[in-house]
């Protein structure tokens, strides 16, 4: 067999050079090389098993270099001194492959030069980091590239015009300054902080799956969009620190100790961030977008903030200081702020949508039954501001009045006003009675006026090929005379009543109550969404939720056989289209004969329908008992079945 030479771009063999490591590490060593050491013509490989490559007190050159092959561990370090010259000038003539590692330990700048011998330029155009590859500074600046894995251990900052981008990990380990924004993109890449402060003054974004901080301080701008983050160690709490959380992914904090941010925004395209230990913000925090739950790890602010239906603390809330606060807080997305003043230290509130099981005492008729709120810490001559809508029960806002406990939830509630009652639906009510203690805080009325009636704990929708199944469930219900159930086909915004006739409730009860309601009258295709209103004796009505449904639409033909079978009088025949077409349904006796044409040629849509036999034939007489046949055609679709009629 002749020999067989690669060639790159007309050049001749003799400028192929490998790596053998026969001598020792050295680049500059000429017995490492085959056939020897690589000159500015060179085109360079190095993938020997487990090779250690060293460059170290002077230039080394090459054409092109190719680190690695792919499967082999192979590395290369530009060390103390030294630097590589790279002269080809066109495509990406350095390339460092999947398990491979190039090591920058240098203070020459550039490490890599690729504009010899005049020049002194990087060129990420004439780089490829493939996956699987690592880049490691430990001195000298990080060079604006996309890279694979990349540590950053060097104090010297970013370099270069635009963006780093790490489609892999980025691992960090030292205190810098990054002139340049940093972006994780790999849909599985992590960002990992062992040590030092450093300062993301053009930004971070890390996406991927995970975010660890175990040491040293984040300063800058940093959006985290990841689903994990995990603080042991460290904390963002630089004055000019401002970190995103969002993302459309479910976010979990997981801590060990306390994190600490300063400025801290939820901003989330979708999902909720969820807490697994304290956290603080000694900062702002800012509500965009996304919920906070804190049932497993208390929030604690230096201040209060405002919140939104979408965006809100879902669980408890401790916030410091002695100027007024105001507490964002929900539960199970319904949203209840309030707002306290005349605490000092901490204080920690908390909304409950379940029924305080207290009773109502000194200047009041009832309470609600329906949600309180539970508060903590040192107050003196203060006030509590608690929010209504329309889901509370409320008609009479005049008779509304803050109802407060000190003896626990299940305790007796007094009023801490204010006399005038509220205003308006929704609104808020400010107690005027000035408050030495928290506690338990919920609505109360001066009269019965305000039912505060039902206490919805779920409305859900499930779907069948024709009629939508609405369930619905009561934890404790107050003067309720019913329900009604009223659909829109989605953006429509054209609300009908689906019920006919009121669906009646419990009045009073305490105990759990189930409700159910079928809607036969959907088409395959369409999403509804459907709400649900309570009616009081006293006639409030109360809009208590809406749910989305989407009826599917069959795959394939299908006769479903009759109901009831056998029957007498009549019977239902179903079957199911996955699109428009005209229908025959026939009825033939045992012998053959035809009896009477149920459905010819009809037009139906795509979905599932039925269709009724009275037990007639076609001049309208009734037939004996006994078997019959019925054939369903549709399109190629043709299919029987047998029905027995029994008088």
């Amino acid at each position: 067999m002749g020999s067989q030479f690669i060639v790159f771009g007309g050049t001749t063999p003799t400028d192929i050079v490998t790596w053998t490591g026969i001598t020792d590490n050295s680049w500059f060593t000429d017995g490492n090389w085959n056939p020897g050491l690589p000159v500015s013509s060179s085109h360079v490989t190095i993938d020997l098993v487990s090779a250690t490559v060293a460059i170290s007190g002077s230039a080394a050159e090459c054409a092109t270099l190719t680190l690695g092959d792919g499967t082999n561990a192979t590395q290369l370090t530009i060390g103390s001194g030294g630097s590589l010259d790279v002269y080809e000038t066109s495509g990406t003539p350095l390339v460092v492959e999947n398990n491979a590692t190039l090591i920058i330990n240098t203070s020459t700048n550039p490490a890599i030069d690729f504009s010899p011998p005049s020049g002194n330029t990087y060129n990420s155009a004439r780089t490829n980091f493939m996956a699987g590859s690592e880049v490691q500074y430990l001195d000298t600046e990080v060079q604006v590239d996309n890279y694979s894995d990349l540590v950053i251990s060097s104090t010297d900052g970013t370099a270069g015009t635009g963006t780093v981008d790490v489609g892999g990990d980025l691992t960090v380990s030292a205190s810098f300054t990054a002139s340049n924004s940093i972006t994780l993109s790999g849909i599985n890449s992590a960002y990992n902080h062992t040590a030092g402060t450093v300062d993301y003054s053009s930004a971070l974004t890390v996406n991927g799956l995970q975010f660890n901080l175990s040491g040293g301080t984040i300063d800058g701008t940093v959006v985290i969009n990841v689903p994990n983050i995990s603080v042991n160690g460290g904390d963002f709490d630089n004055s000019s620190s401002l970190v995103t959380l969002g993302g459309s992914s479910s976010q979990s904090l997981n801590a060990t100790t306390d994190p600490d941010f300063y400025d801290l925004t939820i901003n989330k395209a979708a999902n909720n961030l969820t807490l697994s230990g304290a956290t603080s913000v000694s900062g702002t925090l800012t509500l965009t977008q996304g919920m906070i739950n804190t049932s497993s790890g208390l929030l604690k602010l230096a201040s209060g903030t405002t919140g939104s239906t979408s965006s809100h603390i879902n669980g408890p809330l401790a916030i410091s200081g002695s100027a007024s606060k105001t507490f964002p807080i929900g539960k199970n997305g319904l949203y209840r702020p309030v707002t306290v003043t005349g605490t000092s230290g901490i204080t920690q509130f908390e909304l409950f949508n379940v029924n305080p099981n207290g009773s109502a005492g000194s200047g009041l008729a009832v309470i609600s039954s329906l949600r309180y709120w539970q508060g903590s810490g040192s107050i003196s001559s203060g006030s509590i501001t608690l929010p209504y809508d329309t889901d509370d029960g409320v008609s009479v806002t005049g008779d509304l009045r803050v109802a407060h406990s000190t003896t626990g939830a299940g305790g007796s509630y007094s009023s801490e006003g204010p006399s005038g009652g509220g205003s308006g639906i929704p609104g808020t009510l400010t107690s005027d009675v000035a408050l030495s203690s928290l506690g338990h805080f919920t609505l109360g009325s001066v009269t019965t006026d305000n039912s505060l009636p039902v206490s919805l704990t779920s409305f859900t929708a499930n779907v069948e090929f024709s009629k939508i199944i609405l369930n619905w469930q009561t934890e404790s219900e107050i003067d309720n005379q019913g329900f009604n159930i009223y659909r829109t086909v989605k953006d429509k915004d054209n609300w009908s009543k689906a019920n006919a006739n009121m669906i009646p409730g419990q009045g009073n009860t305490s105990e759990k109550t189930t409700y159910e309601f079928v809607d036969r009258s959907v088409l395959a295709g369409q999403t509804y969404e459907y709400m649900l209103e309570s009616v009081s004796y006293a006639g409030v009505r109360v809009q208590e939720k809406v749910v989305e449904v989407t009826v599917e639409v069959p795959t394939d033909y299908a006769l479903l056989g009759n109901y009831p079978n056998p029957f007498n009088p009549s019977t239902q025949i179903g079957f199911r289209l996955p699109d428009q077409k005209d229908v025959t349904i026939k009825i033939y006796g045992i012998q053959g004969n035809l009896v009477k044409d149920l459905a010819l040629n009809q037009t139906y849509d795509a979905g599932e329908h039925y269709i009724t036999w009275d037990g007639t034939d076609s001049r309208g007489q009734s037939v004996a008992s006994g078997l019959y046949v019925y054939l369903i055609s549709a399109g190629n679709f043709n299919q029987t079945a047998k029905m027995l009629l029994v008088k």
